[in-house]
Order: structure tokens, then C-alpha cells, then sequence
């Protein structure tokens, strides 16, 4: 899963996502670059549509439902929302921060490729 454009405070330091009729969000680990995350599907088949909860380094949630509406490669999706314009100083450090931000009046976006078992990575 690759986010990008993502305004506000800048840096995403979570992404969980959660298949079509399920309860519980699944962990993505940002292990593949600034802004590429590979989500841990614990051996659980996913479908779509997918919500997606993003967590920026000041602590701020934000959620999309049905954000994802298919699971073919080289999609992008319009998460329909952002955070607010932050300033001050984030509650984590990470190392790696997200690329291309945008102010906050932009919405951020999500690109996906399908791997096997449905797992998400670009």
C-alpha cells in the first residue's frame, strides 16, 4: 500500500486497514520505504471494499470507509479527507516521513498493487 500526498503534520506512522464486513482493522508495517507499507494479514483472505484508519505523528486518526473499491494492481483512491495543519511538535519521531506533502485543504490518496493473497504493496 503506498500513501501519498498526505498534508497536515506530514509524517503517517500507522496504517491499518479492515476488509469488506470484518471487525478489526489489520496492522500495515512501513518496512518498504518512506510512504510503501506492506499490511500483515495474519492468513486472513481480504476483499474489497477496504477501510483504511490512518495515524499521522501527532496521534490524529482519520478513517476511510470503502476507501479501497478493488484489489487490482496500480489503482489509486481518493481517501476524501485529510488532517488539519498541525504545528508544534509530534508526539513520535520516525525516521522515515511520508513524501509529497500538500497543504491541508488536499485530500490524501492511496495506491494499491494486488499480490498474492490479496496483500498490498507497490
Amino acid at each position: 500500500l503506498h500513501v501519498d500526498d498526505v498534508a497536515g503534520a506530514g509524517a503517517i506512522v500507522s496504517v491499518k486497514v479492515r476488509s469488506n464486513g470484518d471487525s478489526t482493522f489489520l496492522s500495515c508495517d512501513k518496512s518498504n520505504g518512506p510512504s510503501f507499507f506492506l499490511c500483515n494479514l495474519n492468513g486472513q483472505t481480504i476483499s474489497a471494499p477496504l477501510d483504511l484508519r490512518l495515524t499521522n505523528d501527532y496521534g490524529q486518526n482519520i478513517e476511510c470507509t470503502d476507501c479501497i473499491t478493488n484489489l487490482n494492481g496500480g489503482q489509486e483512491f481518493d481517501f476524501g479527507s485529510n488532517f488539519p495543519a498541525i504545528s508544534g511538535t509530534p508526539l513520535t519521531t520516525s525516521s522515515t516521513e511520508t513524501t509529497g506533502t500538500t497543504s491541508s485543504a488536499s485530500t490524501a490518496t492511496t495506491s494499491s498493487t494486488s499480490q498474492n493473497t490479496a496483500q498490498q504493496g507497490e
